[in-house]
């Protein structure tokens, strides 16, 4: 008799394929979404390094600094807003290429002297500011995630330091 040839995997064989790809799975799938908020993080904190530069090069044409809400914001990534100068001139503040997803505001104090700006990504987990008067560090703390950013959420602005209890952020 002759003996017939084998093909195929046995069920056994298959199944440990498909637990070592369930293994496999479960570790790079909290990996991949860790990579992906600190993508995020690293994005807000570019743009709003981006966002503070521009904020200081209109401090030091106009000696005061602009005011934002989320909704200056295009969804292309542009503010272009007119700001009405304390001495009644007009001037137009401008930033270009925002990330998408970043909601961004800017508190100012009545002198327009300082100035606390804050971004938060839509899918991140962290709200970022910094205070522009001060030493620029970029601080964060923890904020919902998909919940829209308000000026309410950013300290107001004064002379003094005014993110107190924010975590300092690092970069890796």
């Amino acid at each position: 008799m002759a003996s017939r040839g084998e093909h195929g995997f046995t069920l056994i064989e298959i199944l440990i394929v498909v637990a070592i790809i369930g293994v496999l799975a479960a570790i790079a799938i909290p990996a991949y979404q860790k990579y992906r908020l600190r993508a995020y993080d690293a994005s807000v904190a570019s743009d709003l390094h981006n966002l503070a530069t521009f904020e200081h090069a209109f401090f030091n044409d106009y000696n005061e600094f602009v005011g934002l809400a989320p909704s200056d914001k295009q969804p292309n990534g542009l503010i272009q807003k007119t700001v009405t100068l304390l001495n009644g001139d007009k001037a137009v503040f401008e930033v270009r290429v925002l990330t998408q997803g970043l909601e961004i505001a800017a508190n100012v104090d009545a002198n327009r002297q300082a100035c606390t700006i804050g971004g938060h990504h839509d899918a991140g987990d962290k709200l970022f500011a910094m205070e522009l008067e001060q030493s620029n560090r970029l601080l964060y703390k923890p904020f919902p995630n998909g919940r829209t950013l308000t000026n309410a959420d950013i300290p107001a602005a004064t002379g003094g330091v005014d993110l107190v209890g924010w975590s300092a952020y690092q970069q890796r």
